[in-house]
């Protein structure tokens, strides 16, 4: 599985995962623990640190977004067609961001750690 997130088509849906298993994405989510102690990045956490984040910045990607998160992973999904294929593009770009730039993710982690729902 793919360190970067990753789109794929379905019949009904378009998904959005990111393995979060993925070496430098654990390495993301450990740092993201030392800012925050109630941060531990299962898919869950990554759910709820997501939806924080898109409220805060993107809060249109959250219209149509079903999140089914795992232990090892996070899974957002869209209903495929025009709108959701384009924002599943967007949230891949996010999501990739994130790995690409993972300071920028620990500088919001401590503006806004504590304003994530974690589970």
């Amino acid at each position: 599985m793919s360190t970067r997130a990753v789109k794929e088509a379905h019949a009904d849906f378009v998904s959005v995962e990111l393995n979060i298993q993925a070496p430098d994405v654990l390495v993301i989510g450990a740092q993201m623990r030392n800012i925050n102690p109630e941060a531990v990045m299962t898919g869950y956490n990554w759910s709820a640190f997501i939806d924080r984040y898109l409220a805060i910045k993107y809060p249109e990607m959250l219209d149509g977004l079903v999140r089914d998160p795992e232990a090892g992973h996070y899974l957002g999904l869209y209903q495929n067609d025009a709108v959701g294929n384009k924002k599943a593009d967007i949230l891949v770009k996010i999501l990739n961001y994130f790995i690409a730039k993972p300071e920028d993710v620990y500088a919001y982690m401590e503006e806004d750690g504590d304003g994530v729902e974690w589970v």
